[in-house]
């Protein structure tokens, strides 16, 4: 069996893509959303290898968009353990959880600032008003 440290080492380029884009997906992604976001080449080649070394395994299939169904991956613990080898414990990028809060909390942020806005215009106006006549 490989020590950690050979599977990380094998697990480079498109295979560290794909484990990058399982954690992306909060943990379970489908074969066309890892293409997708980590740019793998067609075919299975590099799945079945991850599969083969116990670091993803599949958990079904999913149909949808073109073509046949898409394989469901996801990190087994051995691949967990990988994964923070090769990525770091915060998972390389952030997931699609932490950007969705980042984004409301951005939103958020825009309508306060907008009703700000609209305050100042008001005193503005006001202000305007007052000193028209002077």
């Amino acid at each position: 069996m490989d020590t950690l440290d050979d599977l990380v080492e094998s697990t480079r380029g498109p295979r560290a893509g794909i484990l990058e884009g399982i954690r992306f997906h909060n943990g379970v992604a489908n074969s066309r959303e890892l293409r997708q976001y980590g740019d793998i080449p067609s075919g299975v080649y590099h799945f079945k290898t991850l599969v083969e070394q116990e670091i993803i395994e599949e958990t079904g299939q999913e149909h949808g968009g073109r073509g046949g169904p898409a394989t469901v991956y996801e990190l087994t613990d051995l691949g967990e353990k990988v994964a923070d080898e090769l990525l770091g414990e915060s998972g390389g990028m952030s997931t699609i959880a932490e950007l969705e809060k980042q984004l409301d909390e951005q939103a958020e942020r825009i309508e306060d600032l907008v009703d700000a806005y609209n305050d100042m215009a008001d005193l503005v106006e006001e202000i305007d008003a007052r000193t028209e006549d002077l």
